[in-house]
């Protein structure tokens, strides 16, 4: 069978991950990420999901995005329903692992999608 490699379509898409590292565009990120398909800011916050606040909530996420992905780390943390509740979009939780394919998926198929990923 034929395989060919799909391209990437979007800015920016994480190109590796492991516990502590993410790459995105051969840059190497040890800290807290917060990455659409058109942006990457590091170091944006809470280093911790159990620093997460609704006015961080409210900061990322907006109307111009579907969802919004948390990547707790290593295991899968529950947020609390009035962190659920504040965003004006969909939001997802997950380890930073699962978060990281999800998002590459979702970006890649034009959805507005951001993820905030916590190692």
């Amino acid at each position: 069978m034929q395989l060919t490699e799909d391209p990437i379509s979007v800015k920016y898409h994480i190109q590796s991950y492991q516990p502590g590292q993410i790459v995105i565009k051969d840059q190497h990120y040890t800290k807290t990420v917060l990455i659409s398909s058109t942006s990457v800011k590091a170091d944006w916050g809470p280093q911790s999901i159990n620093e997460l606040s609704e006015d961080d909530i409210n900061r990322i996420a907006s109307k111009e995005y579907e969802i919004l992905l948390i990547g707790t780390g290593e295991q899968q943390i529950f947020l609390a329903p009035q962190l659920m509740a504040v965003a004006p979009c969909g939001i997802e939780v997950m380890t930073t692992k699962a978060a990281c394919s999800t998002f590459n998926l979702l970006a890649n198929e034009g959805r507005a999608v951001i993820a905030a990923l916590f190692l």
